[in-house]
């Protein structure tokens, strides 16, 4: 357990940091960009979604995975991966002028080309992070990730800043990319026949790739249909704003919970290898994220108006309530992060495409038929598509894990509570101010909040206390050390 704590810390240092530099980038180019250039980027992103998800053919989980990992395995799920990526750039290069023409938007050509030369890099990282994630290396995949953030932040701001517009999005991507693959190469300089073009084990990747790769595929494709139809169905402006209100939304997932989100897959697989219990792992897991998701989501969603106006600026201000209802509906998405990494772990990988077929057909039918009515109505569709979502994936790991309905109800209800401390200043200034807070009334909702989650964390007697009090006796045993040194 000790090294998986000490994964995560250091998977939440490199994610937090890198999170925190994507902040600072998001807040610098709103000020630059308005929502109609942001939303043609997002178009372009949208389209090689897909085609990262058909690479997970060489699923880099794979190698995570596996309980015996040999150099054939690696070589031949470097050369799949190799040969699909391949194939894949030269598809979108000749789609790109297409693309751009169902838009309307010419230069959007140009965004494919460039950041086609970042996807073609893919091949080159996998196997080394691969390898990282399953020795447990975070110290080092967090150094990579704030070296990436870095790097794509400067470039992007730099070049937007220049007049590129959205075409400097697209450079920062590919700068970063090609940093990232040289600083991993020469970091894993002594490993590079992980290189070698090898078939003898690609039965058992694409075997595996295609049970894991399925549900990234319908998902990836799922988040890519969402915006390219949004963008035909209103515009790019709304697709920007969508854009940017799922950025507030989804912030503790992408940032507060980006550490968990890392080291769950190698954690999972390092205890079902040990044939140890992942029922409790599980619910324990649930009751942290909850106990920290649920309150962060409940402050989103009451100070949305000053949230939208610091990150974002007035030019976006139409984002404030959708995020609101956004980040609402995404309280029923508290095991997103566990669901698939402990299907894998268990060996249920192959059970999980047909949850995600359903799940992305639901969504699809939902999001299309609300998307007439505005971006408004897109929100609140999120209170049909995730509590459906959530009750599919809770009863697909229900099954193989054998978790109680009554013990995961219990490992939810001292969360509530917590909910319930944290939520009431927030919830009692939006009141005062008839739905207006300002900015000043948002840091005062910050500071009651953190009163009332620490409150009800030891009322309740949570098991995150223990973690508090865990870093409260580290803190105290440092300031111990430097005293007596």
């Amino acid at each position: 357990m000790a090294n998986i704590r000490r994964a995560l810390v250091f998977a939440s240092v490199g994610r937090y940091a890198s999170r925190g530099v994507n902040l600072a980038m998001t807040v610098i180019l709103a000020r630059l960009m308005d929502p109609g250039e942001f939303g043609v980027a997002v178009v372009g992103v949208s389209s090689f979604l897909i085609l990262d998800a058909i690479r997970e053919l060489a699923s880099v989980n794979y190698l995570v995975q596996q309980k015996e990992l040999s150099q054939d395995k690696i070589n031949s799920a470097f050369t799949v991966s190799f040969t699909i990526t391949v194939c894949l750039t030269l598809a979108v290069l000749a789609l790109a002028v297409p693309i751009a023409g169902l838009y309307g938007e010419p230069r959007l050509a140009n965004y494919i080309y460039i950041a086609t030369i970042g996807f073609a890099l893919g091949p080159f990282m996998q196997p080394i992070y691969a390898l990282w994630s399953r020795s447990l290396s975070f110290k080092t995949i967090a150094t990579m990730d704030i070296i990436g953030a870095l790097t794509s932040a400067i470039s992007s701001i730099t070049l937007v800043w220049l007049g590129f517009s959205y075409i400097g999005l697209a450079w920062g991507s590919t700068i970063s990319a090609l940093v990232g693959v040289s600083v991993a190469v020469w970091l894993s300089r002594r490993q590079l026949s992980m290189y070698r073009f090898s078939l003898k084990e690609w039965r058992g990747v694409l075997a595996f790739g295609l049970y894991g790769s399925a549900t990234a595929i319908i998902y990836r494709v799922s988040d890519a249909v969402a915006f390219l139809v949004l963008g035909k169905v209103l515009n790019t402006y709304s697709v920007g704003l969508l854009q940017r209100a799922i950025t507030l939304a989804t912030f503790t997932e992408t940032f507060i919970l980006a550490g968990v989100n890392a080291i769950t897959l190698p954690a999972f697989s390092h205890k079902a290898r040990s044939g140890e219990d992942l029922r409790q792992i599980y619910l324990k897991a649930i009751s942290y994220i909850t106990a920290v998701q649920w309150p962060a989501l409940a402050f989103i969603s009451t100070m949305a108006l000053p949230l939208t106006l610091v990150v974002l600026g007035p030019r976006w201000i139409e984002v404030a309530p959708v995020a609101q209802l956004l980040a609402l509906a995404l309280m029923f998405n508290f095991g997103i992060t566990l669901n698939f990494p402990i299907l894998v772990a268990v060996g249920a990988i192959s059970k999980t495409w047909p949850t995600a077929v359903i799940q992305a057909v639901l969504t699809q039918a939902v999001l299309i038929w609300s998307a007439r009515y505005g971006l408004t109505a897109v929100a609140l569709s999120g209170f049909i598509t995730v509590p459906a979502s959530l009750v599919l994936w809770t009863t697909l790991v229900r099954k193989h894990v054998r978790v109680p309905l009554l013990e995961l109800f219990g490992a939810l209800g001292q969360s509530v509570v917590v909910l319930a401390g944290s939520a009431v200043g927030p919830v009692a200034i939006l009141i005062y101010r008839n739905g207006q807070p300002t900015i000043i009334d948002a840091a005062l909702a910050a500071v009651l909040a953190a009163i009332g989650w620490l409150f009800a964390i030891f009322l309740s007697r949570h098991p995150f206390a223990s973690e508090i009090v865990k870093a409260k006796n580290a803190v105290h045993r440092w300031r111990s050390n430097r005293a007596d040194s």
